[in-house]
Protein backbone atom coordinates (compact mmCIF):
# COMPACT_ATOMS: atom_id res chain seq x y z
CA UNK A 1 0.00 0.00 0.00
CA UNK A 2 1.60 3.40 -1.11
CA UNK A 3 2.56 6.07 1.97
CA UNK A 4 2.78 9.49 0.93
CA UNK A 5 3.25 12.05 3.38
CA UNK A 6 0.22 14.96 3.56
CA UNK A 7 2.05 18.55 4.14
CA UNK A 8 0.63 20.76 5.72
CA UNK A 9 -1.11 17.81 7.89
CA UNK A 10 -4.48 17.61 8.31
CA UNK A 11 -6.13 17.86 11.93
CA UNK A 12 -8.79 16.59 12.69
CA UNK A 13 -11.66 17.79 15.34
CA UNK A 14 -12.10 14.44 17.24
CA UNK A 15 -11.76 13.71 20.97
CA UNK A 16 -8.99 13.57 21.04
CA UNK A 17 -7.69 15.80 18.10
CA UNK A 18 -6.32 13.38 15.15
CA UNK A 19 -3.51 14.44 13.10
CA UNK A 20 -2.70 13.33 9.42
CA UNK A 21 0.82 13.18 8.48
CA UNK A 22 1.13 10.18 6.21
CA UNK A 23 -1.72 9.13 3.56
CA UNK A 24 -2.71 5.02 3.67
CA UNK A 25 -5.35 4.74 0.77
CA UNK A 26 -5.24 1.29 -0.65
CA UNK A 27 -6.74 3.14 -4.36
CA UNK A 28 -3.63 5.71 -4.56
CA UNK A 29 -1.28 4.58 -7.61
CA UNK A 30 1.07 7.34 -7.14
CA UNK A 31 1.68 10.50 -5.34
CA UNK A 32 -0.39 12.20 -7.92
CA UNK A 33 -3.67 10.48 -7.03
CA UNK A 34 -2.99 10.11 -3.45
CA UNK A 35 -2.99 14.07 -3.29
CA UNK A 36 -6.08 14.23 -5.08
CA UNK A 37 -7.64 11.54 -2.47
CA UNK A 38 -6.07 14.30 0.30
CA UNK A 39 -7.77 17.37 -1.43
CA UNK A 40 -10.97 15.28 -1.54
CA UNK A 41 -11.09 14.26 2.34
CA UNK A 42 -9.85 17.97 3.28
CA UNK A 43 -13.59 19.43 1.53
CA UNK A 44 -14.93 16.90 2.79
CA UNK A 45 -13.73 17.18 6.49
CA UNK A 46 -13.89 21.25 6.23
CA UNK A 47 -18.07 20.79 4.99
CA UNK A 48 -18.80 18.81 7.93
CA UNK A 49 -16.59 21.37 10.30
CA UNK A 50 -14.44 18.51 11.47
CA UNK A 51 -11.49 20.57 9.96
CA UNK A 52 -9.04 22.34 12.32
CA UNK A 53 -7.69 25.13 10.51
CA UNK A 54 -3.90 25.15 11.07
CA UNK A 55 -3.60 28.66 12.21
CA UNK A 56 -6.60 28.21 14.71
CA UNK A 57 -4.12 25.86 16.56
CA UNK A 58 -1.19 28.49 17.00
CA UNK A 59 -3.78 31.27 17.54
CA UNK A 60 -5.20 29.48 20.84
CA UNK A 61 -1.42 28.85 21.94
CA UNK A 62 -0.31 32.43 21.26
CA UNK A 63 -3.60 34.27 22.57
CA UNK A 64 -3.07 36.97 19.66
CA UNK A 65 -5.15 35.80 16.86
CA UNK A 66 -2.92 36.71 14.02
CA UNK A 67 -2.33 34.13 11.10
CA UNK A 68 0.81 32.88 10.43
CA UNK A 69 1.74 34.03 6.62
CA UNK A 70 4.83 32.86 5.41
Amino acid sequence: MPDFPIDPELRIRASPPLILRRTSFEAARDEWSAMEAVVQLELLLEAGGLLIEQGTAYDSRSGQGRSRAA
